[in-house]
């Protein structure tokens, strides 16, 4: 059986660690102390270091930290000075306060500051305070949310902003996608055989090369502002999920199709053979037996590597990148799935090492718009769409190679009880063969391509399919009649995202065909 994983690089281009990366929002206003800008800057710098320290295997130095200042409050230069002097980045314009992972403020004012995002208290004459949400129930309206504060050390900054996921099954899920081998070939051929079998071509799914991400990079060439870093980090992980998923989806589909592959021949074996050739049933216990243990065994080995899982995860991955591709056009963030997870903390995180993505600007509205409507919401249209028809078609090619192969056993069958009953013709066939292949093996032979169109799910997914499709198409209608602007590419955007992330986060029992 194909394993796909690898040692972890440790450099170089093929390094899948991330930079540890900090920003930091500043909310003091326009009064500034420098020396408070270099304490913050200091201690961002070991914070990210003691991350890169305390978990190699995910992070790996330089680090990145910057300052980042809402767009509609200009800082003094003299804070922009610095900040730079003390060894941040400084995003002064931009206003990409949805990439921070903390704020600055001053005197424990956190007005204008969300909730949820931990803060840096700058107080005089007193070290800095790390301020997070005490997260005790819901408030009374208009009072200020309650926060803790305790000392600022490197060590809690990094635990609380820059751990990877705290559960350990998210945490061995992440490591596990760090290590594996994105290059290796599979080499499982069931499920195309059981395509063929049935009728359906096996590269059906396959449609017209995509260069969605060559066309992204062409309006990013062409817009106001430069967002080719976030989309480079971007395309390296759908193009790597994308790999890993299909290698897994193989492996899975695979699997399921040995099983109905085994379990057909294990009925054909014990029926027709057993009619036909009374002396070879002998002969035909050891293969049962052999057929049954490879079974197990395959099972075995799909649910110890969690083929079906990762296949899920690593579809996902790809997926979740892909919708962060037209969000980070629209400099919008990308949604995050209900559940959370490895997989949002792993696209936090790379979009965080990227400098952040500035707001779309109002004269690359129209260009946008244009782009997401063709090369995002029309190609996902078609996609549904071809999806749609895929599912239909397997499905009924299914039912009707189960209904042919039972029928076709249940003919046989009676005819040789005809033969044995009659007498006419001299074959080593008794009756009560004959009547077993007709009404034992011919329903196992039902059961078993019938139980693999229940395992595929193909009735739910072309459903699934029909209702994500619909929802683009009515997405589309609104745009073509809605007047271009940086608010409505937002919108849309999110909208877009909405949906598709939507279709991805019920993919818990995804079987689908690529």
């Amino acid at each position: 059986m194909a394993m796909l994983h690898a040692p972890l690089p440790l450099s170089g281009p093929d390094d899948l660690r991330l930079a540890p990366a900090l920003n930091l929002l500043w909310a003091g206003g326009q009064a500034f102390d420098s020396v408070v800008i270099a304490e913050a800057a200091a201690l961002l710098h070991a914070a990210a270091h003691a991350a890169a320290v305390r978990w190699p295997d995910v992070y790996h130095e330089p680090m990145r930290t910057r300052l980042i200042c809402r767009a509609d409050e200009r800082p003094p230069a003299a804070l922009v000075e610095a900040a730079q002097q003390a060894g941040l980045e400084v995003d002064a314009s931009n206003g990409a306060t949805a990439t921070c992972d903390l704020a600055l403020t001053v005197d424990a004012d956190f007005a204008g500051i969300s909730a949820t995002l931990p803060a840096l208290v700058a107080t005089a004459g007193a070290p800095l305070q790390f301020a997070l949400d005490a997260g005790a129930g819901p408030q009374l309206e208009g009072a200020p949310r309650r926060r803790i504060l305790s000392a600022a050390t490197p060590e809690t900054v990094a635990e609380k902003l820059l751990s990877p996921p705290r559960r350990v099954a998210e945490r061995r899920k992440l490591g596990e996608y760090l290590t594996e081998d994105a290059s290796r070939n599979v080499r499982r051929y069931e499920y195309a055989l059981l395509l063929r079998l049935i009728g359906e071509p096996a590269d059906s799914a396959a449609g017209a090369p995509d260069d969605a991400w060559e066309r992204a990079v062409a309006f990013n060439a062409g817009a106001s502002v430069d967002r080719s870093a976030p989309l480079a980090a971007l395309r390296r992980e759908q193009e790597r999920g994308d790999a890993l998923a299909l290698a897994y989806g193989r492996l899975w589909r695979s699997s399921l199709s040995a099983r109905s592959l085994l379990l057909f021949a294990a009925n054909f074996a014990s029926g027709f053979v057993g009619a036909v050739f009374p002396a070879a049933s002998p002969v035909t216990l050891p293969l049962q037996f052999g057929m049954t243990g490879l079974l197990y065994l395959d099972q075995h080995l799909a649910k110890r590597n969690r083929w079906r899982a990762k296949w899920i995860d690593y579809r996902r991955v790809a997926e979740v990148a892909r919708i962060g591709r037209f969000c980070v056009l629209a400099g919008v963030a990308p949604p995050v799935s209900p559940d959370g997870g490895w997989i949002d903390w792993r696209l936090e995180r790379v979009l965080r090492a990227a400098p952040p993505p500035a707001p779309l600007p109002e004269r690359d509205a129209p260009a946008f718009l244009a782009h997401l409507s063709e090369v995002e919401i029309d190609r996902q249209i078609a996609y549904h769409r071809g999806a749609y028809r895929r599912f239909r078609r397997l499905d009924a090619r299914l039912r009707r190679a189960a209904l042919t192969i039972l029928l076709a056993t249940m003919a046989v069958g009676a005819g040789l009880a005809v033969v044995a009953i009659s007498g006419l013709v001299r074959a080593p066939v008794s009756l009560l063969s004959a009547v077993g292949l007709a009404l034992s093996a011919g329903p196992g032979l039902f059961a078993a391509l019938n139980g693999l169109r229940t395992l595929l799910d193909v009735q739910r997914q072309g459903g699934r399919s029909a209702r994500i499709g619909l929802a683009l198409r009515r997405l589309r209608r609104t745009l073509a009649s809605a007047p271009p602007s940086a608010l409505v590419a937002r919108s849309a955007a999110a909208r877009a995202a909405e949906i598709m992330l939507d279709d991805v986060s019920a993919w818990d029992r995804a079987m689908e065909i690529v």
